[in-house]
């Protein structure tokens, strides 16, 4: 069980299935992955045995699907086949899964590494140990959420910046530690909100990076605290996270750009970091709630002596 495993993190045990994987950066001490899989046919059959390997598989069911479940050869009945209901499989035990319809599921790979790379954040100690029965579902409203915040994200890929994907990594990590771990309080406290210098760093460290692919442990490390905590005390001092200031500032030096003649909107795009002119006219309209075109048109010398 040394190690990781791309056969897990990628799903390859269930190579019948469409599947599409994005993978975190660095989250402290590994990565989490983030797949869509789906079969359109029922009968799937039996999908072979995962690698043993230190790490946790949950899954969000996105329409309902039956299946039978063998944990270290013991047969166990799933909780619950409806869709939006959460389950925990522990890559440590054995499992084997015969699937019986069609299925949708977004599947997190999380190491406990992760998990207990949160030990001390947020002015609690966390376990690495998450205590969910196997075959259990439940209802979870903040992994529907986080996984709904996800979908757009596998459609698109080339789409994502590091800072969203790591962003959501870390809270999905964050959450999983509060509601199925053991989570006891420290003594020692900090401010949620971070230190001027750290927000001047912080700050200065995206605009130096507009086109890049910014980590947030890139961030964290700058400012001298461990990921979760920066991700939590930058959107308290901020009022947004680390990725949507990003997006804000990449549109703040797309509209500097568009006043400067010469420039075409694809070229402002990949200068500003967005993937494409149609990426970034979406992003652009979403939040200043206008084309760039029009947005443009309506300061050009032209328009101002009409």
């Amino acid at each position: 069980m040394k190690g990781l495993s791309e056969r897990n993190l990628y799903l390859r045990y269930a190579d019948a299935a469409q599947i599409r994987t994005l993978v975190t950066r660095d989250l402290g001490r590994g990565i989490v992955g983030i797949s869509r899989i789906r079969c359109d046919f029922d009968d799937l059959g039996m999908l072979d045995s995962p690698d043993r390997e230190d790490a946790y598989l949950v899954i969000l069911r996105l329409t309902d699907a039956q299946e039978d479940l063998w944990v270290d050869g013991r047969h166990v009945a799933t909780s619950s086949p409806f869709a939006g209901t959460a389950g925990v499989l522990d890559y440590r035990q054995e499992w084997r899964a015969y699937i019986h319809t069609r299925f949708d599921a977004l599947n997190f790979h999380v190491p406990r590494a992760v998990l207990k790379a949160l030990d001390g954040d947020e002015h609690r100690r966390t376990s690495s140990e998450l205590h969910v029965k196997p075959g259990m579902f439940v209802e979870d409203p903040v992994i529907r959420a986080l996984s709904s915040a996800m979908i757009p994200a596998l459609d698109n890929p080339e789409q994502v910046n590091a800072l969203f994907l790591d962003h959501i990594g870390c809270a999905f990590v964050a959450h999983l530690s509060r509601t199925y771990g053991q989570v006891a309080p420290i003594t020692r406290q900090r401010g949620r909100r971070l230190a001027r210098w750290q927000v001047r760093r912080a700050t200065e460290m995206i605009d130096e990076n507009l086109g890049n692919d910014l980590r947030l442990a890139d961030l964290a490390e700058a400012c001298g605290v461990s990921i979760s905590h920066f991700s939590h005390a930058f959107r308290e001092s901020m009022a947004m996270p680390p990725h949507r200031w990003l997006l804000h500032r990449r549109i703040e030096r797309a509209k500097a750009l568009m006043l400067r003649p010469g420039l075409s909107l694809a070229e402002i795009a990949v200068q500003c970091g967005f993937s494409d002119q149609s990426h970034f006219t979406r992003a652009f309209r979403r939040i200043v709630g206008v084309t760039p075109s029009s947005w443009r048109r309506d300061r050009s010398p032209r328009a101002s002596h009409a």
